[in-house]
C-alpha cells in the first residue's frame, strides 16, 4: 500500500526505483553531501542499488518531496531506525532544494510519526554545522538533547528530539501562518 502525505503546498510520496537519478543528483551537490554522511558524490548505480536494498528490508519509510503546484520532485525526508520497545524513530535523509516544502515536508512527516505511526519520541542527527536544518528542528518544538561525533567523516552530529507529548502540546500556528502565506508556491 503506498502512503501519500498531503499538505497545503507539498506532497510526500514514497520513493520509488526511478526517483534514483533525482537523488542521485540532490545528493551529489556538494552543498548537501557536506552534511551527509558520504563525502562525495553519489552515482545512480550506487543509489539505484542503495534503493533496491531500502525497499527489501522495510526499514522505514523513504519520500520523496514534491511541489504540488509545479508537481516537482523537490527534495527527501524519512522516518527510519524504528525502535518498537521505546516505540521511537529517527527522522532524516532530509533534503530540500524548496523552503515552503521542506517547512511542511517537516510537519507532515511528524504528524504522521506521531497521528498515525503512534510513535512515542522522534530524534534526529543533524550535522551541527547544518545550522538551518536543526534551527528548523528546534522551531517545530524539537530540542536538543546532546552531541556525537561522526567518525567516519570527522563531524560533529547535534542529536534533537521530540516526544508524543511535545509534538501535541507544541503551538504550531506560527508555522501553519507561514505555510498558508506561501500555499501553492
Amino acid at each position: 500500500m503506498e502512503i501519500r502525505l498531503i499538505g497545503e503546498s507539498t506532497v510526500l510520496r514514497q520513493v520509488i526505483l526511478d526517483d534514483a537519478l533525482f537523488i542521485s543528483e540532490l545528493r551529489s551537490d556538494p552543498k548537501v553531501y557536506e552534511f551527509l554522511s558520504s563525502s562525495t558524490p553519489i552515482s545512480l548505480i550506487q543509489q539505484k542499488k542503495w534503493l533496491e536494498n531500502h525497499s527489501n528490508s522495510k526499514d522505514g519509510y523513504y519520500f520523496i518531496i514534491v511541489n504540488s503546484s509545479s508537481l516537482k520532485s523537490v527534495g527527501t525526508i524519512s522516518i527510519y531506525n524504528f525502535n518498537e520497545g521505546k516505540r521511537e524513530a529517527e527522522f532524516g535523509r532530509y533534503i530540500s532544494v524548496n523552503s515552503v516544502n521542506a517547512i511542511e515536508a517537516e510537519y507532515l512527516l511528524l504528524d504522521f510519526c506521531f497521528n498515525v505511526m503512534q510513535l512515542e519520541s522522534v530524534y534526529c542527527r543533524t550535522a551541527d554545522k547544518n545550522v538551518k536544518v536543526w534551527r528548523q528542528h528546534l522551531s517545530f518544538g524539537f530540542r536538543d538533547v546532546g552531541f556525537e561525533e561522526f567518525a567516519d567523516k570527522n563531524l560533529l552530529l547535534r542529536r534533537q528530539a521530540i516526544t508524543r507529548s511535545e509534538f501535541f502540546n507544541f503551538d504550531y500556528s506560527r508555522i501553519i501562518m507561514l505555510l498558508n502565506r506561501f500555499k501553492n508556491k
